[in-house]
C-alpha cells in the first residue's frame, strides 16, 4: 500500500466514513461531485501520474507483454469513462421535477448537490 500511496493513489482503507480496503484510486485532486459535473483531469496531470507509475527505478523495464497489458487496461479505463459519460448524459433530466425542487434546493444549500436544477 505504501508504494501505491507514494505513486499518488488514494486508498479506501484511509477513508473515514467507511473503509474499502481493496479500493485504490487516483483522484487528481477532484471531488466526486466535480467528476459528476463533467470535470476531468488535464492531460498534463494524467501524463505526470503515468510517468510516476511507469518509472521503473532500478526495476527491470516492462516487458512487451506487460506494456500490452497496461495499454489494454488504459483502453478499458477510457472506454468505461466514455460509457459513464454517455450514461450520465442519457439519464440527465432536463429539469428537476416540481415535487423535488425544494429538496434539491435544500441539498444544494447543504453542499450535497452542485446545482438545484438540471438533475441527473
Amino acid at each position: 500500500m505504501a508504494i501505491a500511496k507514494e505513486l499518488g493513489f488514494e486508498w479506501g482503507g484511509d477513508w473515514k466514513t467507511f473503509t474499502d480496503l481493496p479500493h485504490l484510486q487516483i483522484v487528481f485532486g477532484l471531488s466526486t461531485a466535480q467528476y459528476r459535473a463533467g470535470k476531468r483531469p488535464t492531460q498534463a496531470q494524467i501524463d505526470a501520474v503515468l510517468s510516476r507509475i511507469n518509472k521503473t527505478g532500478d526495476d527491470d523495464p516492462m516487458t512487451i507483454e506487460e506494456k500490452a497489458t497496461l495499454k489494454e487496461l488504459q483502453n478499458t479505463v477510457q472506454a468505461q469513462a466514455d460509457r459513464i459519460k454517455t450514461l450520465e448524459t442519457a439519464a440527465k433530466q432536463p429539469k428537476v421535477p416540481t415535487w423535488a425542487e425544494q429538496a434539491c434546493i435544500n441539498a444544494k444549500a447543504a453542499g450535497v448537490l452542485d446545482t438545484a436544477n438540471d438533475g441527473s
